[in-house]
């Protein structure tokens, strides 16, 4: 719209295809016989960014009932992963239905942000509920050298079974 705003929007559509290989090595292992199958991704994000702040939000949709899957073989590849922890596409269980929210603002050569991120897994035998949120802050000393934090909050629910975790990270990078 302007140097100072601007709208942006995302749609991703990826489709796995397991081979037979695939199957073969991983779908037959005790804990898992026939359960591997192929896939689809299907994500939404909408954001825009106005005087400093940047505000995203959008959906994401995977799996498929106690079947397991992957969409990449690194921890995102170029699809769309909100927070940090929670979403993992190298190798996952269940249909995953997935809301997330971002904003931030950055202020000179400073950043500070939070992220949240609802994730319902669908069983045949229930539902898991996880939410994340991840507060963010970063540093651009300059155009080689920048710091960035960042710390996870994992809540997960499975029926009356609750798990929390959380961890830091700090990243030091210097570009030559």
């Amino acid at each position: 719209i302007s140097d100072y705003e601007s709208v942006r929007g995302k749609a991703q559509w990826a489709h796995t295809n397991l081979t037979n290989k695939f199957k073969e090595n991983y779908g037959k292992v005790a804990w898992a016989d026939g359960a591997a199958v192929n896939s689809n991704f299907l994500g939404f994000g909408l954001g825009a960014s106005f005087y400093g702040f940047d505000l995203d939000a959008g959906y994401l949709n995977y799996g498929e009932k106690d079947k397991i899957s992957l969409h990449t073989l690194e921890d995102a590849g170029s699809l769309i992963k909100p927070g940090e922890e929670l979403l993992n596409y190298t190798i996952f269980i269940g249909k995953h239905n997935v809301w997330f929210g971002t904003a931030a603002y950055t202020f000179d050569a400073y950043s500070i942000g939070v992220d949240y991120v609802n994730d319902k897994v669908k069983f045949t035998v229930g539902d898991i509920k996880a939410d994340e949120w991840v507060v963010r802050a970063g540093y651009k000393y300059n155009d080689k050298l920048s710091f960035k934090a960042w710390y996870s909050m994992v809540t997960e629910k499975d029926g009356d079974v609750k798990n929390k975790s959380d961890r830091f990270r700090f990243d030091a990078r210097y570009n030559f």
